[in-house]
């Protein structure tokens, strides 16, 4: 089963994999704080 993330990002391509995989990362984070401000989200 794929999730909502895969269907979003199939068509995605980007020049380098890792720019894909760290969009991928931020897109999931963004996901997971939905309400919270993008430092918030994005803390290490």
């Amino acid at each position: 089963m794929t999730s909502w993330l895969d269907d979003e990002l199939e068509d995605c391509r980007f020049a380098d994999a890792r720019l894909g995989k760290r969009f991928r990362i931020l897109l999931e984070r963004l996901s997971k704080g939905l309400g919270e401000t993008i430092p918030m989200v994005c803390q290490d």
